[in-house]
């Protein structure tokens, strides 16, 4: 038996297995194929390295930055609750908020 007549069998056994169950989305660890080392050689060696580094490199840096960004929110969140946990600071922002409204919205 060839690959792919051992994929084609296995691909049928599934099918068969999960309409009995009426499990239509789920496959199984122990049907899955096992790729032969030159099969995945070969699509190694066509994979560009070097535009994968590079789209590697952007989603690193996008996840970098969300990370930061988020965490920085987060501790300045913070720092404004503690702030105005005092009432007499709370009420000192108020102030200087009613006393400057029409220039804040206008932002």
């Amino acid at each position: 038996m060839n690959f792919e007549e051992m994929i084609i069998s296995t691909v049928m056994q599934s099918v068969k297995r999960q309409i009995s169950t009426a499990d239509f989305v789920k496959i199984d660890y122990q049907d899955r194929v096992k790729l032969p080392a030159y099969f995945l050689e070969k699509a190694f060696s066509l994979v560009d390295q070097e535009s994968l580094l590079k789209k590697l490199a952007e989603r690193l840096e996008n996840e970098l930055v969300n990370k930061l960004v988020n965490s920085i929110a987060q501790e300045m969140a913070t720092d404004i609750k503690q702030v105005l946990s005092v009432k007499e600071r709370r009420e000192a922002v108020r102030s200087v908020v009613r006393d400057n409204i029409d220039t804040l919205t206008k932002l």
